[in-house]
């Protein structure tokens, strides 16, 4: 920032204030005489030393306010906006009328989160611009800064609108200004501030990003295949643009290029876990593809021998192409590679595939509630051995593929071992209503564990995985209506509209419907009903119960970290209130059958 124009400070007469200066005159002069040395000799701590001397000359000129106004920001420059704070409010009782000084004071109210102060600094700021004066152009912008922070993005906008339209070339100014608008779901105008700022820093590649984002959002999926184009063309070695392309094309109808691209990502990420992205596997057999992805697969096996990925999709390749047997060697081949990697104590010289029994347990859901963390958490226990993959989807939607195909995704159990269990979980079990009687036909002792999450936040997690994939350009509310419009098309909900609707982000947490079912094929004493609020607050002792209910001993498990969550701005008030009436009548019931509370139903019951 320029030094500010002091040439209208009610500073004292000449005479007076040389005869107050004067006992200091030397002193003064040596300070200054010695700054291009000290600068020199203390090199980093330079902005402390200027302060100290800064801090000085403010002691003894204290009533010259640009003497004040240098020590304060000295001392911001220092990280001390406290003690800025107090210069600057100094400088004001000397010329309380200098816009800049309002200014500075506001940042230093800024740096302590004062949010509410400063900006009343930076609106007294801006009221000493007179017509034609554009001085106070930082005093917008910062203002903006501190309404967003507050969450005010109305006038955070405005005040940006302002920064933006004085400095057209600040790149800051558009980039604040988008994305203001994109919080309060001005979209059409965050994505133009936003084009630019890219403008202004086209090799920015987190700002095509967030263009690629609010073209989904706006449903613009002519502008998201530009946005992810550019992408790409800044740096082809990437793997999720081209991903990202290529759903895009197949929404666009534009098949061919939108396998052409899925084929073009596969060796920019061999590890990528294909194996879950059905739309994939389609697209390529849809254009006749297969054969090339075989190829690829096969290449990545020879080069990585040690990664289970690549056997994986390998496998799961030959599937799509109708070569079912042909894919259960490399099922077997990955496997064996995740457990050499994942349990070293394991007698790998000793896998027999006439031992392989299938799960001892499995997490059945519910979607979006915690399974991918428990999932993990539970798998670091020595006793028991991850299957190929999380989610194998068999009892619901393939059970096509046969047993043989499903028996091969889990690990032999050594002969003469009682100590191994293995098991799956796979979140899309709980809502599929075959699902309980098919499995309960191979495998009718297999223990069972659900865990639960609020409703209201299950849906809206689930909504905004659905926008990272591309796959959901409505805002919730506008989605949650249509979902709630179909549900209650005939006049009221029934509980077949809301069984096998994997999209639909209402009916997933009904939960009591679901248990009803599941525990009316298995016998209650089957299930473990956790709560993901638990899980969150209490890792270890969550796993405790577990494990005692797998008949495991206990284990101490790594719990710090959170597996597939997402980070998203906070749902509306109007959503979460139109989610808590849908869902409190099955919240109610399912604390009835399960004769336990839950977290969120004693939270939403709580005095406002």
């Amino acid at each position: 920032m320029s030094r500010p124009d002091f040439s209208r400070a009610r500073l004292a007469p000449p005479a007076r204030l040389y005869g107050w200066l004067r006992p200091h005159r030397r002193a003064l002069k040596s300070l200054t005489g010695l700054w291009p040395q000290v600068r020199t000799a203390l090199g980093g701590g330079l902005a402390r030393v200027k302060f100290a001397l800064l801090r000085l000359k403010a002691r003894l000129q204290r009533r010259v306010p640009h003497a004040q106004y240098d020590a304060g920001r000295a001392a911001l420059d220092t990280d001390r906006p406290d003690l800025a704070e107090v210069y600057f409010k100094r400088a004001l009782q000397g010329w309380p009328d200098c816009g800049v000084f309002h200014m500075s004071l506001g940042d230093a109210l800024k740096r302590q989160s004062r949010w509410q102060e400063a900006s009343v600094s930076y609106h007294r700021a801006i009221a000493t611009e007179t017509s034609g004066d554009t001085s106070m152009t930082w005093a917008y912008h910062n203002l903006g800064e501190v309404e967003a922070h507050q969450q005010h993005w109305e006038l955070a906008i405005a005040a940006y609108e302002v920064s933006a339209e004085r400095q057209p070339q600040f790149f800051y100014a558009h980039h604040n200004l988008a994305q203001a608008c994109e919080q309060a779901g001005h979209l059409n105008e965050a994505r133009e501030a936003l084009e630019r700022a890219i403008a202004l820093n086209p090799k920015d590649a987190n700002l095509l990003r967030d263009l690629a984002q609010l073209c989904t959002r706006c449903g613009d999926l002519a502008g998201l295949r530009e946005a992810l184009e550019q992408t790409i063309a800044l740096d082809p070695r990437q793997f999720q643009p081209y991903f990202d392309l290529a759903g895009v094309l197949r929404n666009l109808g534009e098949r061919e290029l939108a396998a052409d691209t899925y084929l073009r990502s596969l060796d920019r990420d061999p590890n990528f876990s294909w194996w879950y992205h059905y739309y994939f596997w389609q697209c390529l057999k849809e254009t006749e593809r297969l054969d090339a992805a075989i190829e690829t697969f096969q290449r990545h096996t020879r080069e990585s021998p040690q990664r289970p990925a690549p056997y994986l999709n390998l496998g799961e390749a030959f599937v799509h192409a109708d070569r079912i047997p042909d894919a259960i060697a490399p099922y077997r081949q990955g496997l064996k590679q995740k457990i050499r990697k994942t349990k070293p104590s394991y007698p790998i010289d000793r896998w027999d595939d006439d031992r392989v029994f299938g799960p001892n347990f499995i997490i059945l859901g519910a979607q979006k509630a915690g399974t991918s963390s428990l999932f993990e958490y539970v798998t670091q226990h020595p006793q028991i051995l991850p299957p190929l993959r999380k989610e194998l989807e068999y009892w619901s939607l393939r059970m096509r593929r046969g047993l043989d195909w499903y028996l091969s995704q889990f690990p032999a159990i050594p002969p003469g071992s009682t100590t191994y269990l293995t098991g799956e979980a796979c979140p899309g079990y709980l809502d599929r209503q075959e699902t309980a009687q098919r499995l309960h036909a191979e495998f009718p002792e297999t223990k069972l564990v659900v865990i639960l999450r609020d409703p209201v936040e299950r849906a809206y997690s689930h909504y905004n995985h659905w926008v990272r994939r591309h796959q959901e350009a409505q805002d919730f509310e506008t989605a949650i209506r249509a979902n709630l419009d179909r549900l209650t098309a005939g006049g009221g909900v029934s509980e077949a509209d809301l069984w096998n609707v994997p999209h639909d982000y209402l009916a997933r947490g009904a939960y009591v419907v679901f248990l009803k079912h599941w525990m009316s094929v298995f016998p209650p004493e089957r299930f473990l009903v956790l709560s993901n609020d638990d899980l969150n607050a209490q890792p270890q002792q969550t796993l405790t119960t577990l494990f005692d209910f797998l008949g495991l001993p206990d284990f101490s498990v790594a719990a710090d970290v959170r597996y597939n969550v997402g980070a998203y701005s906070p749902i509306s008030g109007g959503a979460r209130a139109l989610l808590e009436e849908f869902y409190e009548p099955y919240d109610r019931e399912l604390e009835r059958f399960l004769d336990r509370p839950f977290a969120w139903s004693q939270r939403r019951a709580a005095p406002k």
